[in-house]
């Protein structure tokens, strides 16, 4: 091989590079979705919003390749979250393995972000890349912060 390979993206129709911002989203976007998968197995209390979110994740990604119908995320503005960072190490530091998950689903969120907002300023992407969809990855990571750290209060 004289050449690094592509990959064929179906939202732009054009052969990208694996280091593009749209496979370092989409590779956020499952790191996320796993960590949510793997707190629906160990914090049974919260698990139905681990689902929720999860399928919201799913939906998410559909609309952004293939312009499915955009999802509504209005529900998660009804879990409980919270800006900030207060509880950071003292959340990894517990030792409460549902805790640390939830912590690491929030970064997970914030690495998502990062290349979002990136790929809404391309114009290949910018049209599936909007701020109103941005605010459902913010309010995962405000959601996923405030559960790690009543975790560890409980």
């Amino acid at each position: 091989m004289t050449e690094f390979p592509t990959f064929h993206c179906l939202i732009n129709d054009k052969d990208e590079p694996y280091d593009s911002d749209i496979q370092l989203f989409f590779t956020g976007n499952y790191s996320l979705a796993s960590r949510l998968s793997i707190l629906s197995k160990i914090d049974g209390e919260y698990r139905e919003n681990y689902l929720k979110i999860l399928d919201l994740l799913e939906k998410l990604q559909n609309y952004i390749i293939t312009g499915e119908s955009k999802p509504d995320y209005k529900f998660l503005n009804e879990i409980e979250n919270e800006k900030g960072w207060k509880d950071d190490y003292k959340i990894l530091k517990s030792g409460n393995t549902a805790a640390i998950t939830a912590f690491q689903g929030c970064l997970d969120a914030v690495n998502t972000m990062y290349y979002y907002e990136r790929l809404s300023r391309k114009d290949d992407y910018m049209h599936r890349f909007t701020p109103d969809l941005f605010n459902a990855y913010l309010l995962i990571r405000h959601i996923l912060y405030k559960r790690a750290s009543n975790l560890i209060k409980a």
